[in-house]
């Protein structure tokens, strides 16, 4: 299953999982009225491919197509659901034929419980994947950011683009909390996660990673382009009006970043990115370093000279 980007999505992912159960057993419950009422039937109930025209299987389709990796729970739920719809299909045919029926629907009543054992399974997925996801911002937890890992060091290796860790940190949060109180720090916190999450690209993912620190993990064609994205999280975040009580204040952040090399370990990598934001905060704050051996970089300085 593909890691959502916010806790909504898999909220949304549940709400339309089970409206599709719900049309699908509407469905079922018309072939009975058919069934009882010797009404003509339309192809959703009799063509070869009814589990790809019921609504159901519209909903699956669109998951199977959004899905990268880990889709072993949906491939479960399409084959148990066509094996439903195939039994269903004996049924009709069996419909007049007392004796050949009981055994049609049996076999019927068989395969919708093992596309409702399917579903449950899945359903129990999206819950406990939704616990590694922080309440108050939306975003995926450390715990998701470590399972993430081992998948995006594989793509760059594929794919021979260069991945960023950034590590990003609120300049004197504590002031904050301690001038406006625990719950003037939370709607920050949930503000920022809100507005990092919605602009990042499509490629990058953003976590929270603990108290009020975020970990972006980019994949970059070029050092100007990671360089780019970095400048535009700076300055969107220094321009954000944050709503509180009575006023809007402005925040700053700091941010320390690396490259993750082949063979890197992710605890190490986030180690480097920790020392290029502690260096960040040692000299100035509202700034994004980029660690290196020899020096840590100032990444908006040297896209000025770069741009010239």
């Amino acid at each position: 299953m593909l890691q959502k980007a916010m806790i909504s999505e898999i909220d949304i992912e549940l709400i339309t999982l089970n409206q599709a159960i719900r049309d699908h057993f509407a469905w079922a419950n018309k072939l009975i009225e058919f069934s009882l009422f010797d009404d003509r039937m339309d192809n959703s109930f009799t063509d070869p491919k009814s589990h790809e025209i019921c609504a159901f299987g519209h909903w699956l389709r669109l998951q199977l197509t959004s899905s990268e990796e880990n889709t072993a729970a949906l491939l479960a739920i399409e084959a148990t659901h066509e094996i439903m719809h195939d039994a269903m299909r004996d049924v009709i045919h069996c419909i007049g034929n007392p004796r050949a029926l009981r055994e049609k629907l049996n076999n019927y009543f068989h395969a919708q419980i093992h596309f409702l054992e399917a579903t449950d399974r899945y359903k129990t997925e999206l819950i406990s994947l939704r616990n590694c996801y922080d309440t108050l911002t939306g975003l995926p937890l450390r715990q998701l950011l470590y399972k993430d890992f081992s998948r995006i060091a594989n793509l760059r290796h594929l794919k021979g683009s260069t991945f960023y860790l950034s590590l990003i940190d609120i300049d004197y949060f504590k002031a904050v909390n301690d001038t406006w109180g625990h719950n003037v720090g939370d709607i920050i916190l949930k503000e920022l996660g809100q507005l990092l999450a919605s602009n990042v690209r499509m490629v990058d993912r953003c976590y929270r990673f603990g108290g009020e620190e975020f970990i972006f993990l980019q994949e970059c064609q070029n050092y100007s382009d990671f360089t780019a994205v970095m400048l535009r999280i700076m300055n969107i975040v220094r321009t954000h009006d944050f709503i509180i009580p009575g006023k809007a204040i402005k925040i700053t952040v700091t941010c320390g970043t690396t490259t993750v090399r082949e063979g890197d370990e992710l605890q190490a990598i986030i180690d480097r990115a920790d020392k290029a934001m502690y260096f960040g905060k040692q000299n100035g704050r509202n700034q994004c370093r980029l660690w290196s051996e020899n020096n840590m970089i100032d990444i908006e300085k040297s896209a000025t000279i770069l741009a010239r």
